[in-house]
Order: structure tokens, then sequence, then C-alpha cells
């Protein structure tokens, strides 16, 4: 479950964008890579019953990244 977890957030990290002034530096990047490992952790222990786990982590991941590249997110 980690390599895949990893692999997902290794993929999407280079288009995080920077976390508000005054927020730790690296808060979105832990941020999306907890939403990742969360996802892919249900997806290994409620397979029958997660119907949709790529809109489940672009709805919880989607605000991280800059508007031109949400498309490139989804696909």
């Amino acid at each position: 479950m980690y390599q895949f977890s990893r692999a997902i957030y290794r993929e999407l990290s280079p288009q995080i964008v920077a976390p508000p002034p005054g927020a730790p530096p690296a808060s979105n990047r832990a941020a999306v890579l907890r939403a990742c490992e969360k996802v892919i952790t249900r997806l290994a222990t409620d397979r029958h019953y997660f119907a949709h786990p790529e809109r489940t982590l672009f709805g919880e991941i989607r605000s991280y990244f800059p508007c031109p590249s949400r498309r490139t997110c989804t696909t």
C-alpha cells in the first residue's frame, strides 16, 4: 500500500501550491500525502463499498492545486 500512495503523491507533488503565509512550509504537501494514504488504505480494506476512489481523492486534494493544473490531476 505504501508504494501506491507514494507513487500517486510523487506524480502530483510538483503541482501543489505553496501554503498561505504563516502556515508551515510543508503543510499542503503533508495534507495531499495523508489524503493519498487514506484513499489507498480504504481501498485495500473496504474495496467492495468504495465505489469511486478517484473522485474521493480528487475531492479532498483539489484545493491544493492551481486551477489550470486540476485538469492534469484528474487524468
